[in-house]
């Protein structure tokens, strides 16, 4: 029950953040995911109270995962098929642009090679949840342990940035819903900042953006099988992260439920709003657990590699969807 008490208050915290953002967006129209974020990073002293902290840790991660599942309801398989086979090979190809040259990058500055596999592979795939799958399958050692919080400061920095910028960037280039969607769902780094980003440019964009990141997301599976063949652990792992995680697996099925048309409208409708609702309290939770002192004393060799990273993959994205899709 006081474990209970825990979890509820970090919850309050963020549902509170959450209303308060829904009540400014419905005054003055600003973005609500963007709203939320910020109050959160505004309220972060907050989440140095101890008792909060396990609420907000999962209103972080997995309430945020249960979002995202749910996210698959706005989406029908008949959409997907509208999407082309174009998105995803610009997906997959910039993705594999910026892990091979992200590795030729991370020798040429002397850097490790496991800071140079988590870095790539962090903003290729899926930020700092790759960064964790990868660090879990290369063999331990306390320099990497150092490195991988390093590349998840790195992150958060360049995920919030490009969160708030990158819309404004499709702006300036008059791009389509479509094009804007794939572009971000294909270059920013971490889920809920793709979720923050996209939504705020409307709907349309943000399930295009959400699909596309997914699609990055399935990529870490295979990428893991082949690590964990290529650098064999000395002792046996006691935990290791699923090679699909589960909110990819119920995503495609929450997709599957709407395409069938089994659910009735009213609760359709509002698994749907609670999804918003969940969306926020998460990024409030993400907001308030970014420590702006940490971030500012990054070290700047391995902030420089995951910048140049950032701008492959935004860069061959762009390039990729100006030649292929109209």
């Amino acid at each position: 029950m006081q474990n209970l008490k825990l979890y509820l208050s970090g919850l309050f915290v963020c549902l509170c953040i959450a209303l308060l953002t829904i009540l400014i967006h419905d005054i003055y129209g600003s973005p609500s995911t963007l709203i939320a974020l910020l109050l959160g990073i505004g309220c972060h002293a907050v989440y140095k109270k101890q008792q909060l902290q396990k609420g907000i840790d999962f209103c972080s991660k997995d309430l945020l995962r249960f979002a995202i599942m749910l996210l698959g309801l706005r989406i029908a398989i008949e959409d997907i098929f509208q999407l082309g086979l174009a998105p995803v090979l610009i997906t997959l190809t910039s993705s594999f642009i910026t892990i091979g040259l992200g590795l030729w990058i991370a020798r040429t500055m002397k850097l490790s090679s496991s800071l140079g596999l988590m870095g790539s592979i962090a903003v290729a795939i899926c930020g700092a949840s790759a960064t964790l799958a990868v660090a879990a399958s290369l063999p331990p050692s306390k320099k990497k342990d150092k490195e991988v919080i390093v590349i998840i400061l790195n992150m958060t920095l360049l995920s919030t940035l490009s969160m708030i910028f990158y819309p404004l960037l499709m702006h300036a280039l008059r791009t389509s819903s479509f094009q804007a969607g794939i572009f971000l769902g294909s270059s920013i780094h971490d889920v809920a900042q793709v979720v923050g980003a996209s939504y705020t440019m409307g709907d349309e964009v943000g399930e295009v953006a959400v699909f596309i990141k997914l699609i990055r997301i399935m990529m870490l599976a295979p990428l893991i099988m082949v690590l964990s063949l290529t650098h064999p652990h000395k002792e046996p792992q006691t935990q290791k992260p699923p090679l699909i995680p589960f909110f990819v697996i119920g995503f495609i099925l929450c997709i599957a439920l709407n395409s069938i048309h089994i659910l009735p409208d009213s609760l359709h409708t509002s698994l749907v709003n609670t999804s918003h609702i969940l969306i926020l309290m998460a990024l409030a939770a993400l907001g308030l657990k970014i420590d702006l002192a940490h971030i500012i004393k990054i070290s700047p060799q391995p902030l420089l590699f995951t910048c140049y990273c950032s701008l492959i993959i935004a860069l061959s994205s762009l390039s990729l969807i100006y030649f292929f899709v109209p």
